[in-house]
């Protein structure tokens, strides 16, 4: 009868303690905290965590976003223009805190980036260089999303004109 209770006790005992067990997946980290409160990071692993600690995963591979938008060059014409992003998380603990969609906030922030570009560049400017544009539109992003915990890796502009 002692036998089974100790049985039972040791196999409780490693239930609960297995239970705490975590996998990180390669390409990620995570971001381990204690009601909230920054606790430290882990790489990609198994990871036991105490009670009360919880573990966050984030990708800590490029990621990409995409958008058409339509906008207004200094002299009112109409221009389409295509991105493309290419974005890493560099520091996931911000990440967490700051942004919860990343894709939407950086495509959001990019196409922000082109208005404000093309508000102040005439079409002919615009369509001359894809590739200055995609450099202005990178600068003004990456001062954007600095703050999340974000860092722009490449963006690609095409611009089209109306006509």
């Amino acid at each position: 009868m002692v036998i089974v209770v100790i049985v039972v006790l040791v196999a409780a005992a490693l239930v609960a303690g297995a239970s705490r067990l975590r996998m990180v997946p390669a390409g990620h980290v995570g971001v381990v905290t204690q009601q909230g409160t920054y606790v430290r990071m882990v790489t990609a692993g198994l990871l036991w965590l105490p009670p009360r600690e919880q573990v966050s995963v984030v990708s800590s591979t490029d990621r990409q976003v995409s958008a058409t938008a339509s906008v207004s060059s200094s002299d009112a014409a109409s221009v389409a223009a295509e991105l493309r992003v290419v974005y890493r998380v560099d520091d996931p603990v911000r990440y967490l805190t700051a942004v919860d969609d990343a894709s939407y906030a950086v495509e959001r922030e990019a196409v922000a980036a082109l208005r404000e570009l093309a508000s102040r560049t005439t079409v002919a400017e615009l369509a001359a260089s894809n590739v200055r544009a995609a450099e202005t539109v990178r600068a003004a992003l990456e001062t954007r999303v600095h703050r999340w915990g974000v860092a722009v890796r490449r963006v690609d502009v095409v611009v089209r004109t109306d006509g």
